[in-house]
């Protein structure tokens, strides 16, 4: 998605308006898919109406639909033998297509949760089939949260922004830089201080000093730059729409069309290919040369002269290719 914002021809500056761009972009796109999630139902459409109630209310949007496949393919499915023990219980499945094939399922009753032989729940966080066949089985109407993760469940926000709130970070990347600069520096001033007791005491005061000062002027609201920071560490004040950048155009250059002159003659009215003076040119006979040097007689009648001498020269060939024959035959 970056490839999109960001080009060779970019320089520094340019490179991060674009890159902040795009990460507007992306929480323009990620509220928006919250939005659909929160708002409205889907329509049921698998035969089991009560786990698909149950994965939408818990499951986002974009997941749920990645999800509902497996309803559907459950019902393919058939629990062949069901295996008994201390800690969990193993389902053994085939589709009734192909017996030959099988996938297990434990369930553990303990915390409740389920693992596949096809790790697909490991590998994706989505349950697959074979689980939403074991549940069928099972007769329950509601998805266990075992099966429902943080990061794919509609509460996965509010519990980043609760965090965001809580601790000392933000969305902002300015404030994050800023934080990471001041943990350097109070690193820095640790080693230094703790070696000696005076000055850690002193360094002690310091600290504390600071932070009831700053403490002060927060509960005042006298701080520009903190309310600023407490406005940008929720969730909704750091998602923002995409800037709209018009695009630069390139200013066209003012060019002054020529006269077109020949290559060979320099004069105006022909090009190179159709000039009196290519050896190659249709245009080479007495007609061309009337038509293009047309400037003085003067040359007009330089080339009949040439085209005079070229006819008695083809006469005399020919005289002398007659006679050559009659001299060899002997008669004609």
């Amino acid at each position: 998605m970056l490839g999109k914002f960001v080009q060779s021809r970019h320089n520094l500056r340019d490179f991060v308006e674009q890159f902040m761009r795009c990460i507007s972009q992306m929480r323009s796109r990620k509220a928006h898919s919250y939005l659909l999630s929160v708002v409205g139902e889907p329509v049921l459409q698998s035969p089991f109406h009560d786990l698909e109630r149950s994965a939408a209310k818990k499951l986002t949007r974009v997941i749920f639909f990645n999800f509902r496949p497996m309803l559907f393919r459950a019902c393919t499915l058939k629990v062949r033998t069901h295996t008994w023990s201390q800690t969990s219980n193993t389902f053994t499945l085939s589709r009734s297509a192909n017996t030959r094939r099988e996938w297990q399922v434990c369930h553990y009753g303990d915390s409740n949760s389920f693992k596949c032989s096809c790790l697909r729940m490991e590998s994706l966080g989505i349950p697959c089939d074979h689980i939403v066949a074991v549940l069928v089985h099972l007769e329950m109407t509601d998805i266990p949260d075992s099966l429902v993760l943080d990061r794919w469940s509609k509460s996965a926000r509010s519990k980043v922004r609760a965090f965001v709130e809580k601790g000392p970070f933000c969305w902002d990347s300015t404030i994050t830089c800023r934080n990471w600069m001041l943990n350097d520096l109070c690193r820095k001033m640790c080693v230094l201080a703790c070696r000696h007791e005076a000055e850690f005491a002193d360094m002690t005061d310091k600290v504390l000093h600071e932070i009831a000062r700053l403490k002060e002027i927060q509960d005042s609201g006298d701080a520009g730059g903190l309310n600023e920071v407490g406005e940008a560490s929720t969730l909704e004040g750091c998602v923002r729409d995409p800037q709209l950048v018009r695009c630069r155009k390139r200013q066209r250059k003012e060019t002054l069309k020529g006269v077109k002159r020949c290559g060979l003659c320099r004069q105006t009215g022909h090009n190179r290919v159709s000039c009196h003076l290519n050896p190659n040119s249709r245009m080479n006979t007495q007609q061309g040369a009337s038509y293009f040097g047309g400037e003085g007689e003067g040359e007009t009648g330089t080339m009949e002269d040439s085209s005079e001498e070229e006819e008695l020269a083809w006469d005399d060939a020919a005289d002398l290719a007659l006679d050559e024959g009659y001299d060899s035959q002997g008669t004609i």
